[in-house]
């Protein structure tokens, strides 16, 4: 479950931090194994370990959130010898909620009709519906509101990226997973940024497909294996190319980067922060920061006003 997985990820993080801050460990293995009953977590460090387990250090919290779960909390720890930390938890599914309601949006027939065959036959599966382009996808969404939305990325009209976008924005918890045939790993980051809940390729086995769509319905994200550590370093190179871009200031008054005057341009020509967004592949959220910062610099409170402080001086 969601709240399990939440559940132990905080542990880890405390369990991290006391490693580092307090036990000064320069490495630390995690081990995480499971059974058909049973989920148990195990940190170790080669810190300077304690001799009395103190409880002050995030541990009292770890035993509280496990406790909830009728999980237990095991700590071992010796002077000079490391510390092990144990987390267990009892497995349990989540209760069903009924079927994942489907929406299929791709502009070939066959795969929509394949697609359409494989996941009706599971008992946790309704397709309530298909289109065949981001357009009929949209109101398709409007009409049905699936849980999740299987789409296409190449589409006439308009397509998987620019849909996603616009399904984002319009229904913020509505989860969109996106379908191709190929290895794009830039288009992947963008989908990612833009709020995708997975990326997969069509090649994708229908029981992987199956248990995925499972993982997204609870809250998580799934990404085409061979793909991620693709995605991930275009990601990585993205945010460094951006920050050194973000970070970098011309010649303008206010201390005003070139990121932030691109966008001021944007705005004197009356483009509203999706149409930014879109048109330097950013998110529309990211925009929205930028133009808070921005107008921060400048001394106003929203677009007109800054483009008008722009204009008198001589910035625009």
């Amino acid at each position: 479950m969601k709240q399990m997985s939440f559940c132990l990820y905080r542990c880890l993080q405390e369990s991290l931090t006391n490693a580092v801050r307090h036990g000064q460990a320069n490495t630390i293995r995690v081990h995480l194994y499971f059974d058909s009953q049973l989920l148990r977590m195990q940190i170790e460090d080669n810190g300077r370990g304690m001799e009395d387990i103190r409880f002050g250090f995030g541990l009292t919290g770890m035993k509280e959130r496990l406790d909830e779960w009728t999980g237990s909390l095991f700590v071992h720890s010796q002077p000079y010898e490391g510390t092990i930390v144990v987390c267990t938890l009892p497995i349990r599914e989540e209760t069903s909620q009924g079927s994942i309601r489907l929406l299929i949006v791709d502009d070939q027939a066959i795969i929509t009709d394949s697609l359409q065959h494989i996941l009706d036959q599971h008992p946790d599966f309704t397709v309530i519906g298909t289109a065949a382009d981001g357009h009929s996808g949209l109101e398709r969404c409007a009409e049905l509101r699936p849980d999740i939305v299987l789409m296409d990325v190449r589409m006439p009209e308009m397509d998987g990226i620019e849909a996603l976008s616009e399904m984002k924005q319009r229904w913020p918890q509505m989860k969109i997973v996106l379908l191709t045939t190929f290895e794009a790993r830039a288009q992947a980051a963008l989908a990612l940024e833009l709020g995708a809940a997975g990326y997969m390729l069509k090649s994708i086995h229908p029981r992987e497909m199956v248990e995925a769509i499972k993982l997204i319905h609870s809250g998580g994200t799934w990404i085409d294996q061979s793909v991620a550590a693709h995605i991930f370093e275009e990601m990585k190179q993205q945010r460094e190319q951006l920050k050194k871009h973000n970070h970098r200031i011309g010649d303008y008054p206010h201390g005003i980067t070139n990121r932030e005057m691109e966008v001021l341009h944007h705005l004197n020509n009356g483009l509203r922060y999706k149409s930014i967004a879109s048109k330097i592949f950013l998110s529309e959220g990211t925009i929205r920061n930028y133009c808070s910062t921005l107008y921060s610099k400048l001394g106003v409170s929203n677009r007109e006003d800054a483009i008008e402080k722009a204009k008198t001086e001589n910035l625009i």
